[in-house]
């Protein structure tokens, strides 16, 4: 016994595909209202794959610090940036010599 079941495209629409327990069933009929539905979603306001007509833009939003707490904060975060980069430039020249170091020893083992 095969069953039909209806499964809705949209909430708002009456549109839908009929498949049975095993997805048998509609067969090119349904994939045709689904295209057709898909197609009627994709035209309208607010569709599928489509922004919302009508609504503007939102305008982004305003990071900059409001009060003397965020300011204090943002403060503090700008010089653990400068601090952190300061450290990054130290590391790097500290592995250059490292491996210049390295190198060095290399030629002067292959030189003897």
């Amino acid at each position: 016994m095969k069953e039909k079941w209806r499964v809705a495209v949209c909430p708002e629409s009456r549109a839908g595909i009929d498949a049975g327990p095993y997805g048998e069933g509609g067969g090119e009929e349904s994939v045709e209202r689904l295209k057709a539905e898909i197609r009627r979603l994709r035209g309208r306001p607010g569709g599928v794959g489509r922004p919302a007509g009508g609504v503007p833009p939102r305008e982004p939003v305003d990071l900059r610090p409001t009060n003397a707490f965020e300011v204090a904060i943002a403060e503090r975060m700008k010089a653990m940036e400068e601090e952190i980069g300061e450290l990054r430039s130290r590391i790097n020249w500290l592995l250059t010599v490292i491996v210049g170091a390295a190198v060095t020893n290399i030629v002067i083992a292959l030189l003897k």
